[in-house]
């Protein structure tokens, strides 16, 4: 990757603030680098159910692209 664009740490910054939004973030797993996407686990809290939140970051701009539940 080049000097533009944000590392994993940032990312995993980007993906707490976004989750913490409505979930109570328990973990973040290390984030896979694929394609100029940041893939990031979480596991979260809502509501008393524990399930783990993919997020997808974009490498360059640190915009979130997506997230789904991981099965």
């Amino acid at each position: 990757m080049s000097n533009k664009g944000i590392d994993s740490s940032k990312a995993i910054q980007i993906v707490r603030n976004f989750l913490a939004q409505y979930h109570a973030v328990l973990d973040v797993k290390d984030p896979i680098l694929e394609d100029h996407t940041w893939l990031v686990d979480a596991d979260v809290t809502s509501f008393g159910f524990n399930h783990i939140k993919r997020v997808r970051v974009n490498s360059e701009t640190g915009k979130i692209m997506g997230y789904e539940i991981s099965p």
